[in-house]
């Protein structure tokens, strides 16, 4: 019995900020960086033009692609909107002690009273992962014939996201293991480590992932999750990151409306993955209309033979989530609902 999971916004929510809490988000960072890491003037008019800017779009993503369609006259911008979406996806991750220097700025303000709508942003930053992956991961990995963890042969993930929660919650499961060893074992495209060759992927992330590497295509000496934490000079990279002239650090974000082979490559394995399933999970991805086109080419594959859907969502957004995935494929009208949110969806079917 084959499982497929396709994962939205929605699935890190308990660790990175939805749509509605974003700016917020966006701002402490802002600010927190400014504290620690002193601007000129050309600085801090280049972040708060490039905030000013995602705040005028529905998303970051939607404002990804508006430059994108702007072709050469807007690659000088896109250049800089994913650094900066690598260096704030980083920050939201990094482990927060109250105990270092750097993060005393946020633990300060999560103390403020849960009356004041700042509680929660605050407390929401200092999560690094949801926890709810690590729930999941517990009830389904198995060990391989090494001795080491690794997914089921019949889970296959397919993601949305562009965050590192999958591998930061398997780091907790694999002793001793970076992020590049931990993408490798989780057979995760696209990753710059990535040495696979026989493209047997268990996880395709859509959009690639808001992440930077330096030379020699690994992330372990910039960012590993295990060893670096939110520190001083964690945000001295980070502010490096922001202001790079040139591509010092790659960015490994590929957005799936663009077109080139790893987008071209990662759409055909998703679909691979979709028409394997048996059983398909989706949890916390709304549907939304900019991404129809790919959505269309992903879940044709659906087609063929009978399958069971379910869709991981609140209570009151299920009928409108379903109504926009029938616009990917008419197969989701049949869509069973599953309401529980404090845990990601196992089906009863699952061995």
């Amino acid at each position: 019995m084959n499982i497929t999971y396709v994962l939205g916004a929605g699935a890190s929510a308990n660790a990175l900020p939805v749509v509605r809490d974003m700016n917020r988000r966006i701002s402490v960072f802002i600010e927190h960086l400014k504290k620690e890491c002193p601007l000129n003037t050309e600085q801090e008019n280049q972040l708060s033009n490039i905030f000013e800017q995602i705040k005028k779009h529905y998303t970051i993503d939607t404002y990804a692609k508006k430059l994108f369609l702007k072709k050469r006259h807007g690659e000088s911008d896109l250049f800089k909107l994913y650094n900066f979406m690598g260096a704030y996806f980083i920050y939201e991750q990094l482990g927060k002690k109250a105990e270092y220097d750097v993060c005393k700025y946020l633990f300060d303000n999560s103390s403020i009273p849960a009356r004041n709508s700042s509680f929660e942003i605050y407390n929401g930053i200092i999560e690094s992962v949801d926890y709810r992956y690590d729930s999941f991961y517990a009830a389904i990995l198995v060990n391989d014939k090494d001795g080491d963890v690794s997914l089921p042969s019949n889970i296959n993930i397919v993601s949305w996201n562009y965050d590192f929660q999958l591998e930061i919650s398997f780091m907790n499961f694999m002793v001793g293991a970076g992020l590049d060893q931990v993408q490798r074992k989780l057979r995760i495209y696209p990753s710059p480590s990535n040495e696979q060759t026989d493209r047997n992927y268990s996880i395709v992330k859509i959009n690639g992932t808001a992440g930077l590497f330096a030379e020699g295509n690994t992330y372990g000496k910039l960012f590993d999750f295990r060893s670096h934490v939110l520190d001083r000079d964690a945000m001295k990279i980070l502010k490096d990151i922001i202001f790079q002239s040139r591509s010092a650090y790659k960015n490994s974000i590929y957005f799936a409306w663009d077109d080139n082979d790893v987008t071209r490559n990662a759409r055909n394995y998703a679909r691979n993955i979709v028409s394997d399933a048996d059983i398909l999970v989706v949890i916390g991805y709304s549907f939304p209309y900019f991404n129809r086109d790919i959505d269309r080419v992903i879940f044709s594959a659906l087609e063929g033979r009978g399958r069971t859907i379910y869709i991981q969502t609140p209570e009151d957004s299920f009928v409108s989530t379903k109504h926009r995935a029938m616009g990917a494929n008419h197969l989701f009208e049949e869509a069973r609902q599953f309401s529980e949110l404090d845990q990601f969806l196992i089906p009863n079917e699952f061995k």
